[in-house]
């Protein structure tokens, strides 16, 4: 028996029959890889007691001291980032608009793990962020070192954490965990 010839396998692969099946493959790949990205970047959101908050108190960008002590009735978002971190740049914008959304009921604060105050002071006029951009040593103890960036960190109205997430986390997967806080 012959080997095909590459023109006879180049006209079965251009078979109408071929090229739909092809199209269909192609298109339920296609929503295979989105349904996983789509959970890994959306992962459910469960609430449980993590236990206390490790205590905070660190510089802004102005120089102000923010102790997480201080936001004790609030709901608290601590993300944990670098202006060097993509999924950091890619979740960012999100976390501005929860903040608006919010206002009054949610702090977000963003931990920078920069070296440079400059470089971060760059990233927050660059996303127009609107909350508290946290440098330097934290004065209060070490339980913000995160073994990956970004770690997105929910406080409860209590001090306590009820959720830890590391890795991209986008803003329509936090949002209603943020309501289930505030309503709690």
């Amino acid at each position: 028996m012959a080997a095909p010839s590459v023109d006879s396998l180049k006209e079965a692969w251009n078979r109408p029959r071929v090229l739909l099946a092809r199209r269909v493959g192609y298109w339920l790949l296609m929503a295979v890889v989105v349904f996983f990205v789509y959970r890994r970047f959306a992962p459910s959101v469960d609430l449980d007691d993590l236990g206390p908050a490790p205590p905070l108190e660190m510089a802004t960008l102005d120089g102000e001291t923010v102790r997480l002590a201080d936001l004790r009735g609030r709901v608290v978002v601590v993300s944990v980032w670098a202006t060097w971190c993509l999924p950091c740049r890619v979740e960012t914008p999100g976390f501005v608009g929860l903040q608006s959304e919010f206002e009054g009921e949610v702090q977000f604060l963003g931990l920078s793990t920069d070296d440079s105050d400059a470089d971060v002071r760059a990233f927050a006029d660059e996303y127009d962020v609107n909350y508290p951009m946290l440098v330097g040593p934290n004065y209060a103890g070490t339980g913000y070192h995160v073994p990956l960036l970004p770690t997105t960190i929910l406080i409860d109205r209590d001090g306590h954490v009820r959720f830890q997430h590391e890795g991209l986390l986008l803003a329509h997967a936090l949002r209603p965990a943020l309501r289930a806080l505030i309503s709690e």
